[in-house]
């Protein structure tokens, strides 16, 4: 399939907050905390960094995927996401800011961490390079704000999600409780 990519419209955003759902973690999915889980891994980057989001579109023109970054500090990323975030996700659901903050404590911000990023791909599309698409021209965009690697953070050591990110070039940096964090440098 071909796939456009385009830089982050605010018309894009209820397809990218679909896509963020659709692929929530099963634990999301149970514990009814499907609403919130767009403040948990969207909301700080379309809101803060858009220049830094990019959208995959199928050929209608409707969201396929996304790639969202931040380039902040991980401290005031944090510090934002507790004081802008945290009170919509616990009128949501009282315990998503519990949830998200047990996030935050694990990812640590200790070795150089220049730009983060969550990429996302709905299940339809998975598999036709889309996501490695969005990862190469993410690398453009950072390149041009002065970065010259992005992390990802929280991935399962034995889940699908791992393999795509060797593949796509990033190196685990750091395990710990069943999980990886990763950093491609370009």
């Amino acid at each position: 399939m071909e796939f456009i990519i385009e830089a982050y419209d605010k018309k894009d955003r209820v397809g990218v907050e679909n896509i963020c759902k659709e692929t929530a973690a099963p634990f999301f999915q149970k514990k009814k905390l499907i609403e919130a889980v767009p403040l948990m891994f969207m909301s700080y980057f379309l809101d803060h960094e858009p220049s830094l989001c990019l959208i995959g579109k199928d050929k209608s023109g409707s969201v396929a995927g996304y790639v969202l970054s931040s380039i902040a500090p991980y401290e005031e990323y944090k510090k934002m996401m507790k004081k802008e975030y945290y009170p919509q996700m616990k009128k949501l659901s009282f315990i998503s800011p519990l949830i998200f903050d047990s996030v935050l404590a694990i990812i640590k911000n200790d070795e150089g961490m220049q730009a983060q990023m969550h990429i996302d791909i709905s299940p339809a599309y998975q598999g036709q390079g889309l996501g490695s698409r969005l990862i190469k021209e993410l690398q453009d965009v950072l390149k041009k704000a002065g970065k010259n690697s992005v992390d990802v953070t929280g991935i399962e050591k034995s889940g699908r999600n791992l393999n795509f990110y060797l593949r796509n070039g990033f190196k685990i940096i750091r395990e710990y409780k069943g999980q990886v964090d990763l950093r491609l440098s370009f």
